[in-house]
């Protein structure tokens, strides 16, 4: 059977995709930032790369070189961030991108390179679409997912970011954590369950026990954030269990109360475990929450 040369690259599409697809989808029991050891020196302006980017780009540049490797790449960091929605001034998307990937005066890479170079620009091969703002004399640069590129990345992966109070996101890395991992970013939704993230929300630590141990994290319902919690103790060998505390700060919307996790995460950065786990003393929590809460 002799195919047309339309066939032929419907095949290779498809093959591309299904790679693409698997790939993305062992991504999920992992946090993909865990890449990036120095992702926390990203600037404040912009939007930190996430798991659910991060992903999305791994899935798109494998797609484009179905051989590729691009965890841990500055291409994947450029990719997740012009997906981020923010508009980019190359030079400013460079910086942040050595920055990240721990090199003070990096290799010069040209942030663009990965949307428009010939073959295996994203672009060009109908994975993203362009958007171009201008900015004086300068152009900045985001991008959105295709059709193409919807297909590449698996839904469940262009979802991740919606989570129940934290619970999706407990089944997808709880068990397979292996560090510290970012706490869930607030979206809205709607479906099965709706959830809106201008609702009032809290950021809490949970205390194992007596011990010195604790679960950053936020949430709607208190009392029923902590059942969720508890799910996964075997209190009934252990004889302890995770428990509410004062330490609490409510927010006017899930996006505060997320921001203030992930401030208190980064001054206790030292003390992290697993998940969004710290071990620490009270003091020194006390200390941190302070200088998380008031900024």
């Amino acid at each position: 059977m002799v195919l047309t040369n339309a066939e032929k690259q419907k095949r290779w599409r498809e093959r591309r995709n299904a790679l693409a697809a698997n790939e993305a989808l062992r991504n999920r029991a992992m946090d993909a930032t865990q890449y990036y050891p120095h992702l926390s020196q990203w600037p404040t302006s912009a939007p930190v790369p996430t798991h659910a980017l991060l992903v999305q780009a791994y899935a798109l540049l494998r797609a484009a070189r179905p051989r590729a490797r691009p965890e841990g790449s500055h291409k994947a960091l450029a990719v997740a961030a012009y997906l981020s929605g923010h508009y980019w001034w190359p030079d400013d998307l460079a910086r942040a991108i050595d920055r990240a990937m721990g090199k003070q005066n990096g290799a010069a890479n040209d942030p663009r390179n990965v949307i428009t170079e010939r073959r295996t620009g994203l672009e060009r091969l109908g994975l993203v679409t362009l958007h171009k703002q201008r900015n004086g004399r300068r152009e900045l640069w985001s991008c959105k997912l295709t059709a193409e590129g919807e297909r590449v990345v698996p839904a469940a992966e262009r979802q991740v970011e919606a989570p129940l109070d934290e619970q999706d996101q407990e089944v997808a890395v709880s068990d397979a954590a292996t560090g510290p991992t970012r706490g869930p970013v607030p979206s809205s939704c709607s479906g099965t369950v709706s959830r809106d993230a201008n609702s009032a929300v809290t950021t809490y630590a949970f205390r194992f026990g007596k011990r010195n141990v604790w679960k950053i994290g936020w949430a709607t319902v208190m009392q029923d954030r902590l059942s969720e919690v508890n799910q996964h103790i075997p209190h009934e060998v252990l004889g302890e269990r995770w428990s509410i505390t004062t330490w609490q700060q409510s927010w006017r919307n899930q996006n505060e109360a997320y921001e203030m996790e992930q401030r208190l995460l980064t001054l206790l950065a030292a003390r992290r475990t697993e998940g969004e786990r710290v071990q620490c003393t009270e003091d020194e929590l006390r200390a941190a929450w302070v200088g998380a809460a008031g900024q």
